[in-house]
């Protein structure tokens, strides 16, 4: 009888720990990588709130060179063609109002 109790109470615990911690969702996922030729990225993103998704493109000195803004979508992929951008270095930004994502690139 001790043992039932024991196990009743332990299994109550589990139960109210699980339910006291709220799921918590990333509002943001990107994958994004440069295509084999170099002069194009492909990036995906999975948006998991209604917020706009903003891409720029920045180049060595912080300079915006390239912004693209995508609404309404909760999923959504591009291909950006970065033939007419001088060689060097860049970094790529993805963000929305609660998450920021950069990856440097070289062209």
């Amino acid at each position: 009888m001790k043992s039932l109790i024991t196990a009743l109470l332990i299994a109550a615990s589990l139960q109210a720990n699980a339910t006291e911690k709220p799921a918590t969702v990333n509002p943001m996922a990107v994958g994004m990588y440069q295509l084999a030729q170099g002069n194009a990225i492909q990036v995906f993103v999975t948006n998991n709130n209604d917020e706009k998704v903003t891409v720029q493109i920045k180049d060595v000195n912080g300079n915006v060179v390239f912004t693209d803004v995508v609404r309404n979508y909760n999923k959504f992929g591009r291909k950006y063609v970065l033939s007419s951008l001088r060689k060097g270095d860049y970094t790529i930004e993805i963000s929305n109002t609660s998450t920021v994502v950069t990856q440097n690139i070289s062209i």
